[in-house]
């Protein structure tokens, strides 16, 4: 343990910030460290491995999406792909959906795969992936145009843009993509 005041106990785990949180307004301890960092929920009746387990799942959640801070509250989707202990096959799924985009993207040193992340977790805005990736709202919707091409799809149904979402994200967790 790196730090441990009364409601919080930071430490590191592969070079990161795992902050236990069992109280509020406990984040500021963060601050004092670079690095990626993850944050458990809120509560006293959950055991400490847990909350660990927590941490480490919102450190994990925020370097998928790049992110320097992570709380477990908002990993969605990502803590039950975290679950997973053999995910091999979870892996080869989400390989074959993608598949085409990432060899597109190693063969021409190409952004498809990220711009796909960026574009569904922006709710299919070309306008609003233009602004996260600063690039310009052509250079997007060319590229999503050849993920259509691509992958088969508009990107229109829910059920397979979130297919294609849990996909990246299980890619990104295993280095893959």
């Amino acid at each position: 343990s790196i730090s441990s005041a009364a409601g919080r106990h930071l430490m590191q785990y592969e070079g990161n910030n795992i902050l236990i949180a069992v109280c509020k307004d406990n984040e500021d301890i963060l601050k004092e460290y670079d690095g990626c960092a993850g944050v458990s929920s809120l509560s006293l009746r959950t055991e400490l491995p847990t909350l660990y387990r927590e941490a480490v799942y919102a450190m994990r959640a925020a370097k998928v999406r790049g992110e320097k801070t992570g709380r477990y509250e908002d990993i969605g989707i990502l803590s039950y792909i975290f679950e997973i202990k053999d995910n091999t096959s979870v892996r080869s799924r989400a390989m074959s959906l993608l598949q085409a985009a990432v060899e597109y993207d190693k063969k021409h040193d190409s952004e498809l795969v990220e711009t796909l992340f960026h574009y569904l977790r922006a709710g299919g805005s070309p306008a609003e992936t233009a602004r996260l990736m600063y690039t310009h709202r052509n250079t997007i919707s060319y590229r999503i145009n050849k993920l259509r091409e691509l992958c088969g799809t508009d990107f229109s149904d829910a059920e397979e843009c979130f297919d294609y979402l849990a996909s990246i994200y299980i890619l990104k967790e295993g280095g893959m993509c």
